[in-house]
């Protein structure tokens, strides 16, 4: 999906569960990967390939956690800039 100058593509989340949801968004150069994890049970974390979380910056997140696996409801957003 591209809004003039920024793109959204949506990925099939091959998780655990099917509640959960993953997005880019490019703009400028720069690169937003959003995870979402809208479950009760906890998710493990899969990315598509190309993506290096060693290079992102974690920008947001709703748990104390970054680790390999989403707790029940957590979102979080990586920025590569």
């Amino acid at each position: 999906i591209a809004v003039g100058t920024i793109t959204v593509t949506p990925f099939w989340v091959d998780h655990s569960d099917f509640d959960a949801y993953m997005f880019l968004i490019e703009a400028e150069g720069q690169k937003i990967l959003v995870v979402c994890a809208f479950s009760e049970k906890e998710t493990k974390l899969r990315l598509p390939k190309g993506f290096d979380l060693r290079s992102a910056k974690l920008i947001l997140q709703t748990h104390d956690n970054a680790g390999d696996t989403l707790k029940s409801y957590e979102s979080r957003v990586y920025l590569w800039e």
